[in-house]
């Protein structure tokens, strides 16, 4: 089983999937936008960690998770940059 997870600006998006059954659970998570002026915005990155943490709990409790492959894999902008960080730091 695979769980693959979207870290987005106003949310985060995460999936257990078995290759041979195709998608088994998912959940989603909410990220709150700051904007103290026109054309600025900021997110709390401390909550998209919170989103990721949750949101796996939450698919591994819904499905039989039997194995996870080993891996991991991210590309985009400034959410896996300070998740990165957080979680790899140490």
């Amino acid at each position: 089983m695979t769980i693959g997870i979207d870290v987005g600006t106003t949310g985060t998006k995460t999936l257990l999937f078995d290759p041979s059954s195709g998608t088994v659970a998912s959940a989603s998570r909410e990220t709150a936008l700051f904007s103290e002026e026109p054309g600025f915005a900021e997110a709390d990155t401390g909550a998209w960690m919170t989103n990721v943490i949750g949101s796996i709990r939450e698919v591994v409790s819904a499905g039989e998770v039997v194995q996870l492959s080993p891996g991991f894999g991210f590309r985009g902008q400034s959410e896996w940059s300070d998740l990165g960080k957080e979680f790899f730091a140490g």
